[in-house]
């Protein structure tokens, strides 16, 4: 190997890490445009050859993302949403709070729904019968990572004129005396964003999101809540 490649080498590892630090101690914040790779040449006195391979090497580790036209940008931190022993998926203000991030939601549409058929065979009523339909965008320090869709049992009507805005919906039963239990029938499937998901989570078209479908319980095992998740898959991972 000659001294040319090893010192390129050398070079572009400085680079690497010193750009990795900067992401990890807050001087790049999610989302923050990065200097042009000519701007970040002169900024470490080194080649275009040499930053591009360090841009590419962060890229691929998630850290920046290359948007065609408008530059190179701080990637958003992901989510990390767990995963307990008996399967049970934390809610998204729970997980916030793990991750140390801000939860708040946007509502976009409520009231009542005839249920279809999916929603019928979660919740046993139906098809065609009321339910309290509810849709929202959940965001992580203000940026948006998922947004849900959900149908209550017709007794729950009150959740049509609940303040839901910055509060989970757990809690908001649990104000009205209804304790959950449980969440059963998890399903979690990979898919793409059309028109409506892309538009509320602000990604492009096609992009990959995860679709996590869950029920769930009451105390007495009663299934009251159909909710299915759909979340952008370049914010947010799961952990077993």
């Amino acid at each position: 190997m000659s001294s040319d490649i090893s010192e390129n080498t050398s070079l572009y590892a400085v680079v690497y890490y010193e750009i990795k630090k900067k992401i990890e101690l807050g001087e790049y914040v999610s989302g923050q445009k990065l200097p042009t790779e000519r701007e970040l040449a002169n900024m470490f006195g080194v080649s275009l050859i040499t930053i591009r391979r360090a841009i590419q090497e962060l890229t691929d580790e998630g850290f920046i993302i290359k948007v065609q036209g408008r530059g190179t940008f701080v990637e958003h931190q992901k989510l990390q949403r767990c995963i307990d022993r008996d399967f049970q998926i934390l809610g998204f203000t729970t997980t916030c709070q793990l991750n140390g991030v801000k939860a708040s939601t946007q509502i976009l549409n409520r009231g009542i729904a005839g249920a279809n058929s999916k929603v019928s065979r979660a919740l046993g009523v139906d098809i065609k019968s009321p339910t309290i339909y509810l849709e929202r965008v959940c965001l992580a320090d203000n940026v948006p990572i998922m947004l849900e869709k959900g149908w209550f049992l017709p007794e729950f009507d009150f959740m049509k004129d609940e303040e839901l805005e910055n509060r989970s919906i757990i809690k908001t039963l649990a104000s009205h005396g209804v304790d959950i239990d449980s969440a059963s029938d998890n399903i979690i499937e990979v898919g793409r964003a059309d028109a409506i998901v892309s538009r509320s989570l602000k990604i492009g078209k096609g992009e990959p999101i995860f679709i996590i479908s869950s029920v769930l319980n009451d105390k007495s095992g009663r299934k009251i809540y159909l909710s299915v998740e759909y979340i952008a898959g370049n914010r947010f991972r799961l952990k077993l």
